[in-house]
Protein backbone atom coordinates (compact mmCIF):
# COMPACT_ATOMS: atom_id res chain seq x y z
CA UNK A 1 0.00 0.00 0.00
CA UNK A 2 1.61 3.34 -0.67
CA UNK A 3 2.22 6.09 1.32
CA UNK A 4 -0.99 8.22 -0.03
CA UNK A 5 -3.02 4.95 0.67
CA UNK A 6 -2.46 4.90 4.11
CA UNK A 7 -2.99 8.08 5.03
CA UNK A 8 -6.17 7.81 3.67
CA UNK A 9 -7.00 4.95 5.47
CA UNK A 10 -6.14 6.52 8.60
CA UNK A 11 -8.17 9.93 7.59
CA UNK A 12 -11.41 6.64 7.17
CA UNK A 13 -10.28 5.32 10.53
CA UNK A 14 -10.40 8.98 12.06
CA UNK A 15 -13.79 9.88 10.54
CA UNK A 16 -15.35 6.41 11.45
CA UNK A 17 -14.49 7.19 15.29
CA UNK A 18 -15.69 10.38 15.05
CA UNK A 19 -19.22 8.78 13.33
CA UNK A 20 -19.17 6.14 16.66
CA UNK A 21 -18.90 9.29 18.44
CA UNK A 22 -21.55 11.48 17.40
CA UNK A 23 -24.43 8.49 16.41
CA UNK A 24 -23.50 8.10 13.04
CA UNK A 25 -25.44 11.13 12.06
CA UNK A 26 -22.78 13.38 10.87
CA UNK A 27 -19.79 13.55 8.36
CA UNK A 28 -20.88 10.34 6.07
CA UNK A 29 -20.25 12.89 3.08
CA UNK A 30 -16.55 13.39 3.64
CA UNK A 31 -16.10 9.31 4.80
CA UNK A 32 -17.53 8.17 1.70
CA UNK A 33 -15.24 10.81 -0.10
CA UNK A 34 -12.36 9.03 1.39
CA UNK A 35 -13.14 5.80 1.07
CA UNK A 36 -14.28 6.15 -2.77
CA UNK A 37 -10.61 7.08 -3.31
CA UNK A 38 -9.38 4.21 -1.66
CA UNK A 39 -10.76 1.38 -3.84
CA UNK A 40 -10.04 -1.66 -2.58
CA UNK A 41 -11.38 -0.61 1.24
CA UNK A 42 -14.06 -0.96 3.45
CA UNK A 43 -14.70 0.36 7.25
CA UNK A 44 -16.50 -1.88 9.29
CA UNK A 45 -18.16 -0.17 13.13
CA UNK A 46 -19.41 -2.30 15.26
CA UNK A 47 -21.19 -2.11 19.07
CA UNK A 48 -19.82 -3.83 22.08
CA UNK A 49 -22.59 -5.85 21.61
CA UNK A 50 -21.20 -7.15 18.42
CA UNK A 51 -23.47 -5.69 16.28
CA UNK A 52 -22.73 -3.86 12.69
CA UNK A 53 -24.08 0.02 13.66
CA UNK A 54 -21.99 1.58 10.19
CA UNK A 55 -20.46 0.33 7.25
CA UNK A 56 -19.09 1.52 4.42
CA UNK A 57 -17.00 1.10 0.99
CA UNK A 58 -17.02 2.16 -2.25
CA UNK A 59 -19.74 0.83 -4.91
CA UNK A 60 -16.67 -1.07 -6.71
CA UNK A 61 -16.53 -3.43 -3.91
CA UNK A 62 -20.26 -3.84 -3.50
CA UNK A 63 -19.73 -4.71 -7.73
CA UNK A 64 -17.24 -6.93 -6.90
CA UNK A 65 -18.42 -8.99 -3.97
CA UNK A 66 -22.32 -8.86 -5.25
CA UNK A 67 -23.33 -7.34 -1.72
CA UNK A 68 -24.75 -4.19 -0.27
CA UNK A 69 -23.05 -3.03 2.45
CA UNK A 70 -26.11 -1.44 3.42
CA UNK A 71 -28.07 -4.70 3.75
CA UNK A 72 -25.40 -5.79 6.81
CA UNK A 73 -26.38 -2.88 9.02
CA UNK A 74 -27.28 -4.00 12.31
CA UNK A 75 -26.05 -7.68 12.11
CA UNK A 76 -23.75 -9.65 13.87
CA UNK A 77 -19.89 -8.97 12.91
CA UNK A 78 -19.73 -12.62 12.25
CA UNK A 79 -21.35 -12.20 9.26
CA UNK A 80 -18.63 -10.50 7.64
CA UNK A 81 -15.97 -13.47 9.30
CA UNK A 82 -18.25 -16.30 7.72
CA UNK A 83 -14.75 -18.10 7.02
CA UNK A 84 -13.01 -18.25 10.46
CA UNK A 85 -14.16 -20.69 13.16
CA UNK A 86 -16.90 -19.03 15.73
CA UNK A 87 -13.78 -19.71 18.58
CA UNK A 88 -11.36 -17.88 16.74
CA UNK A 89 -13.96 -15.00 16.10
CA UNK A 90 -14.39 -14.57 19.69
CA UNK A 91 -11.43 -14.60 19.88
CA UNK A 92 -10.40 -11.17 18.15
CA UNK A 93 -13.64 -9.63 19.54
CA UNK A 94 -12.21 -10.42 23.00
CA UNK A 95 -8.78 -9.55 22.62
CA UNK A 96 -10.03 -5.89 21.25
CA UNK A 97 -12.78 -5.71 24.21
CA UNK A 98 -10.40 -7.40 27.05
CA UNK A 99 -7.28 -5.21 26.07
CA UNK A 100 -8.06 -2.60 24.46
CA UNK A 101 -5.09 -3.47 21.95
CA UNK A 102 -5.58 -2.85 18.32
CA UNK A 103 -5.45 -6.17 15.69
CA UNK A 104 -4.02 -6.86 12.47
CA UNK A 105 -4.20 -9.30 10.48
CA UNK A 106 -5.07 -11.47 7.56
CA UNK A 107 -7.86 -13.90 6.76
CA UNK A 108 -10.30 -15.23 3.63
CA UNK A 109 -14.00 -14.16 3.61
CA UNK A 110 -16.62 -15.91 1.81
CA UNK A 111 -18.88 -13.47 -0.33
CA UNK A 112 -21.99 -14.06 -2.85
CA UNK A 113 -19.41 -14.00 -5.71
CA UNK A 114 -16.84 -15.88 -4.15
CA UNK A 115 -14.36 -16.19 -1.25
CA UNK A 116 -11.89 -13.22 -1.01
CA UNK A 117 -8.71 -12.39 1.01
CA UNK A 118 -9.05 -8.90 3.48
CA UNK A 119 -5.84 -7.16 5.98
CA UNK A 120 -7.85 -5.53 8.33
CA UNK A 121 -6.77 -3.82 11.31
CA UNK A 122 -9.28 -3.84 14.39
CA UNK A 123 -9.13 -1.10 17.07
CA UNK A 124 -10.99 -0.03 19.56
CA UNK A 125 -13.12 3.12 20.21
CA UNK A 126 -12.49 4.05 23.58
CA UNK A 127 -14.17 6.60 25.67
CA UNK A 128 -12.14 8.06 29.24
CA UNK A 129 -15.63 7.80 30.91
CA UNK A 130 -17.79 5.25 29.05
CA UNK A 131 -15.11 2.76 28.29
CA UNK A 132 -15.03 1.12 25.25
CA UNK A 133 -17.79 2.57 22.76
CA UNK A 134 -17.31 0.51 19.71
CA UNK A 135 -14.87 -1.79 17.14
CA UNK A 136 -13.92 -0.38 13.81
CA UNK A 137 -12.92 -2.57 11.42
CA UNK A 138 -10.56 -1.28 8.54
CA UNK A 139 -10.77 -4.16 5.63
CA UNK A 140 -8.52 -4.14 2.59
CA UNK A 141 -8.93 -6.53 -0.17
CA UNK A 142 -5.39 -8.41 -1.07
CA UNK A 143 -7.40 -11.09 -3.29
CA UNK A 144 -4.97 -9.82 -6.23
CA UNK A 145 -2.05 -9.91 -3.85
CA UNK A 146 -2.51 -13.38 -2.98
CA UNK A 147 -3.59 -14.58 -5.80
CA UNK A 148 -0.30 -13.29 -7.17
CA UNK A 149 1.61 -14.71 -4.26
CA UNK A 150 0.34 -18.05 -5.36
CA UNK A 151 0.79 -18.06 -8.83
CA UNK A 152 5.05 -17.44 -7.92
CA UNK A 153 4.55 -20.00 -5.40
CA UNK A 154 3.65 -22.70 -8.20
CA UNK A 155 5.70 -21.20 -10.38
CA UNK A 156 8.63 -21.82 -8.24
CA UNK A 157 7.29 -25.11 -7.42
CA UNK A 158 7.40 -26.60 -11.23
CA UNK A 159 10.92 -24.89 -11.61
CA UNK A 160 12.57 -26.62 -9.04
CA UNK A 161 10.64 -29.92 -10.52
CA UNK A 162 11.96 -29.47 -13.58
CA UNK A 163 15.68 -28.44 -12.70
CA UNK A 164 15.77 -31.65 -10.53
CA UNK A 165 14.22 -33.69 -12.66
CA UNK A 166 16.56 -32.44 -16.17
CA UNK A 167 18.46 -34.73 -17.58
CA UNK A 168 21.69 -32.10 -18.22
CA UNK A 169 23.70 -31.23 -14.85
CA UNK A 170 22.64 -27.51 -13.50
CA UNK A 171 24.86 -25.58 -11.32
CA UNK A 172 23.76 -22.10 -10.17
CA UNK A 173 26.20 -19.64 -8.93
CA UNK A 174 27.08 -15.82 -7.46
CA UNK A 175 28.23 -14.31 -10.43
CA UNK A 176 30.56 -11.94 -8.50
CA UNK A 177 32.04 -14.70 -6.58
CA UNK A 178 31.91 -17.78 -8.26
CA UNK A 179 30.15 -19.58 -5.15
CA UNK A 180 28.08 -22.40 -5.98
CA UNK A 181 24.45 -21.85 -4.28
CA UNK A 182 22.66 -24.27 -5.49
CA UNK A 183 22.73 -28.22 -7.71
CA UNK A 184 20.55 -30.77 -9.43
CA UNK A 185 20.79 -34.41 -8.85
CA UNK A 186 21.88 -34.62 -12.41
CA UNK A 187 24.93 -32.24 -11.45
CA UNK A 188 26.02 -34.64 -8.09
CA UNK A 189 25.83 -37.46 -10.63
CA UNK A 190 28.29 -35.92 -13.11
CA UNK A 191 30.71 -34.69 -10.57
CA UNK A 192 30.33 -38.05 -8.48
CA UNK A 193 29.77 -35.96 -5.10
CA UNK A 194 26.66 -34.94 -2.65
CA UNK A 195 24.71 -31.87 -3.14
CA UNK A 196 26.68 -30.96 0.56
CA UNK A 197 29.58 -31.05 -1.06
CA UNK A 198 29.10 -29.09 -4.23
CA UNK A 199 27.16 -25.95 -2.94
CA UNK A 200 29.18 -23.51 -1.10
CA UNK A 201 32.24 -24.36 -3.14
CA UNK A 202 33.80 -21.80 -5.34
CA UNK A 203 32.98 -23.03 -9.18
CA UNK A 204 36.85 -23.15 -9.80
CA UNK A 205 36.83 -26.56 -8.08
CA UNK A 206 35.26 -28.47 -10.37
CA UNK A 207 37.66 -27.40 -13.51
CA UNK A 208 40.24 -28.64 -14.50
CA UNK A 209 44.15 -26.19 -13.26
CA UNK A 210 44.74 -25.47 -16.57
CA UNK A 211 41.34 -22.95 -17.36
CA UNK A 212 41.71 -21.50 -14.04
CA UNK A 213 43.11 -18.23 -14.26
CA UNK A 214 42.32 -14.75 -12.14
CA UNK A 215 40.53 -17.18 -9.70
CA UNK A 216 38.00 -18.50 -11.90
CA UNK A 217 37.79 -20.66 -14.91
CA UNK A 218 37.83 -19.62 -18.50
CA UNK A 219 34.62 -20.33 -19.43
CA UNK A 220 32.73 -18.72 -16.08
CA UNK A 221 34.45 -15.64 -17.01
CA UNK A 222 33.50 -15.66 -20.66
CA UNK A 223 29.94 -16.66 -19.71
CA UNK A 224 29.95 -14.05 -17.07
CA UNK A 225 31.14 -11.33 -19.81
CA UNK A 226 28.53 -12.35 -22.04
CA UNK A 227 25.46 -12.79 -19.74
CA UNK A 228 23.63 -14.90 -22.34
CA UNK A 229 26.86 -16.75 -22.92
CA UNK A 230 27.48 -19.14 -26.01
CA UNK A 231 27.95 -22.80 -25.75
CA UNK A 232 31.92 -24.02 -24.68
CA UNK A 233 33.06 -26.99 -23.86
CA UNK A 234 35.17 -27.43 -21.19
CA UNK A 235 36.34 -30.43 -18.31
CA UNK A 236 35.24 -30.80 -14.66
CA UNK A 237 36.64 -32.65 -12.33
CA UNK A 238 35.36 -35.62 -10.63
CA UNK A 239 35.21 -36.55 -7.14
CA UNK A 240 37.47 -39.21 -7.71
CA UNK A 241 40.22 -37.11 -9.82
CA UNK A 242 38.58 -38.46 -13.16
CA UNK A 243 37.99 -35.59 -15.84
CA UNK A 244 34.78 -35.56 -17.84
CA UNK A 245 34.12 -33.70 -20.91
CA UNK A 246 31.41 -31.31 -21.08
CA UNK A 247 29.53 -28.92 -23.36
CA UNK A 248 28.25 -25.75 -20.87
CA UNK A 249 25.25 -23.27 -21.79
CA UNK A 250 25.29 -20.46 -19.23
CA UNK A 251 22.91 -17.74 -18.34
CA UNK A 252 22.28 -15.00 -16.28
CA UNK A 253 18.74 -15.31 -14.27
CA UNK A 254 16.89 -13.81 -11.52
CA UNK A 255 15.79 -15.88 -8.09
CA UNK A 256 13.70 -13.66 -5.81
CA UNK A 257 15.45 -10.55 -7.40
CA UNK A 258 19.18 -11.37 -6.67
CA UNK A 259 20.84 -12.09 -9.92
CA UNK A 260 22.74 -15.61 -10.30
CA UNK A 261 24.67 -17.62 -13.41
CA UNK A 262 22.80 -20.84 -14.22
CA UNK A 263 25.24 -23.31 -16.39
CA UNK A 264 24.22 -26.08 -17.90
CA UNK A 265 26.81 -28.60 -18.31
CA UNK A 266 26.50 -32.18 -20.96
CA UNK A 267 28.45 -34.86 -20.10
CA UNK A 268 29.94 -35.11 -23.38
CA UNK A 269 32.75 -37.82 -22.48
CA UNK A 270 31.78 -40.49 -24.78
CA UNK A 271 31.19 -38.53 -27.46
CA UNK A 272 34.62 -36.61 -27.32
CA UNK A 273 36.27 -40.11 -27.19
CA UNK A 274 34.42 -41.21 -30.11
Amino acid sequence: MSSEENNLKYLAEIEARKLAQRGLKEGQNFLQGILSSLEDTFIVVFDKEGLINFVWGPTSLEERYGIKFQDYMGKETADFLRSIPNEEKLRIINDVFDTLTPVRMEFSMTMPNGMIWVDISVSPLVDNEEGILAVIVAARDITKRKKTEQELIESEQRYRAQFEEAFDAIFIAEPETGIIVDCNKAATELLGKDKSDIIGQHQKTMNSPETIKGGFSEGFVKHRREKKGSVIEARVITKNGDLKDVSITSSLIKIKGTTLMQGIFRDITDRKKA
